[in-house]
């Protein structure tokens, strides 16, 4: 970066020197002619080396940066406990929740074993009603 830097620079004040002949026009024309085509193509090579600067810089500007942050956890101790109400309160929605999933569960239980409870019931029911008449009449004779 630094000769380029360097070769901008040499190529400004070329430009420089070659204006300061055109100031003195002290000889033919040929030779004005001359320093005047030096003159453009210096003016070209330092527009290109400019454009190459700026896309130089705008390539630094775009550079990715990757940064890595981290936070080292520290336990903090909570001097003021809850309040009795906040307690209070916590307990009873606990409660709720508790009495409402044991009533889900039981509705659960009854609904995935009911069916087979009742085909059940209806089977054994003839014969239980037999075995109970027959043990009545047994105990009152």
């Amino acid at each position: 970066m630094s000769t380029f830097i360097a070769r901008l620079a040499n190529a400004r004040n070329t430009e420089q020197r070659l204006i300061d002949l055109l100031r003195n026009r002290t000889g033919k024309l040929s030779y004005v002619l001359e320093v005047e085509q030096e003159l453009d193509r210096i003016r070209g090579e330092i527009e290109q080396m400019e454009a190459q600067r700026k896309t130089m810089t705008n390539q630094v500007s775009f550079a990715t940066l990757n940064a890595t942050i981290t936070e080292d956890y520290q336990a903090q101790l909570q001097v003021v406990p809850p309040s009795t109400s906040t307690r209070l309160s916590n307990a009873a929605v606990e409660g709720y929740r508790g009495m409402a999933d044991g009533v889900v569960s039981l509705a659960l239980f009854l609904l995935s074993i009911g069916p087979s409870l009742l085909l059940w019931g209806a089977i054994l029911f003839l014969p239980a009603r037999f075995l109970w008449k027959r043990v009545r009449r047994s105990f009152a004779s």
